[in-house]
């Protein structure tokens, strides 16, 4: 069925229309940057260290890109200024950059490129089995293309996605520290709250057998994998992936909840069910 709308009617539509997408437009660079001439620049601060706020802004149709340095600045607020500030211990890598709406930071080392590093051409390499986890970065430098893998990386900002380092408690998986490739790795917040989820790249090194398995040869391979990890009071506990594993700690961490209990046992939950059982558990606070 067509309806026919009056003139009046289908105008007021077309202005409500035009102002939702305006509105929804503006929601994207509601931050702002106020230099020291009294100029507001409306815009979406994408890095911030201490040199300079990079920024995205609209021009026309377009969106643009552009920084400023910090000493030309009176303020600026921003929504996401936390996720998007680097430490005062990496922000000398970050001199210049393009866009800045993907960044990262690794380890400083003592080659000739490390602190003057202007991340123009970043690839990205994310898990096959999870393309929110970012297994290496690649980029161009003065002396060529070099690889940082999920161990190297400090910290990066992908997508709208802020990765940060994570150290592990291995209470419930004790031996696995001689598997893995470091002792920290990369992962980011899947829920955030009293109790927090938190969803990694693991690296660890495995024997690859040759001819059909028969350890004749072996050579040590890296191997990426998706992990989670349970905050609790600063404290991030690695959560086993074994099914009788699993539920020992969950029965053991969430051992108040009696209701989640028993649906770990009614419902035979697994390793893959930990964000519904995170959320779960947060609901019944």
């Amino acid at each position: 069925m067509h309806l026919l709308l009056q003139p009046g009617v289908k105008l007021g539509l077309a202005f409500l229309l035009f102002f939702v997408n305006i509105h929804l437009s503006a929601q994207d660079f509601n931050d702002e940057i106020e230099t020291k001439d009294h100029v507001i620049i409306p815009c979406k601060i994408t890095l911030v260290n201490n040199l300079n706020i990079f920024y995205k802004y609209k021009k026309g149709k377009k969106t643009k890109t552009a920084y400023i340095p910090k000493e030309q600045v009176l303020r600026y607020d921003g929504l996401e200024l936390e996720s998007v500030t680097l430490s005062l211990s990496n922000s000398k890598m970050y001199s210049k950059c393009d866009t800045c709406e993907n960044w990262f930071s690794a380890h400083v080392d003592n080659s000739p490129d490390s602190n003057k590093r202007a991340y123009n051409d970043l690839t990205v390499r994310f898990l096959k089995a999870d393309t929110t986890l970012i297994e290496s970065i690649s980029w161009t430098g003065q002396y060529g293309v070099r690889k940082f893998g999920s161990c190297d990386v400090n910290e990066a900002y992908w997508n709208g996605r802020k990765y940060f380092t994570v150290y592990l408690d291995l209470r419930y998986e004790p031996n696995l520290l001689r598997r893995y490739s470091c002792n920290h790795f990369l992962g980011y917040y899947v829920i955030k709250g009293d109790i927090s989820l938190i969803k990694y790249a693991s690296s660890y090194l495995t024997n690859q057998y040759r001819n059909h398995g028969i350890p004749m040869a072996t050579n040590e391979v890296e191997k990426t994998n998706r992990e989670y990890c349970i905050e609790i009071d600063s404290v991030r506990i690695k959560i086993p992936r074994k099914d009788d594993q699993f539920r020992a700690a969950i029965k053991e961490l969430f051992h108040h909840d009696d209701f989640l209990i028993h649906g770990l046992e009614k419902y035979q939950w697994t390793y893959d069910d930990i964000e519904r059982i995170v959320k779960l558990y947060i609901d019944s606070l």
